[in-house]
């Protein structure tokens, strides 16, 4: 006995459009925060990030303390954050005069 189900295409979701619709267009941290966290975990290169993780990061680098260059990719994520930093008085305030350290 077989069983034959039939199912189109787009009945399936695309694990890559969660919620990270929009990450491109986000005007602030707190938008961008909330698309990271809709978006549940993060495939990085190297590893898998949960959303806290690639918050957190993105936090060190507003205060100075890591480079752009640990932000992930994944997802246009570095990207947004190298946008959203041009007009950071937070950023610009940690990182005045010094560079973040690596």
């Amino acid at each position: 006995m077989s069983i034959f189900i039939s199912m189109s295409i787009e009945d399936f979701q695309n694990p890559l459009e969660k919620e990270t619709k929009g990450i491109e267009s986000v005007e602030s941290f707190e938008s961008l925060y909330k698309v990271i966290r809709n978006t549940g975990e993060i495939k990085g290169t190297l590893k898998n990030y949960t959303p806290d993780e690639v918050i957190k990061v993105i936090e060190r680098v507003r205060h100075g303390h890591r480079s752009i260059e640990f932000v992930t990719r994944s997802y246009g994520i570095r990207d947004a954050v190298e946008r959203l930093l041009e007009n950071d008085k937070l950023y610009q305030k940690y990182t005045k005069g010094s560079r973040a350290k690596k």
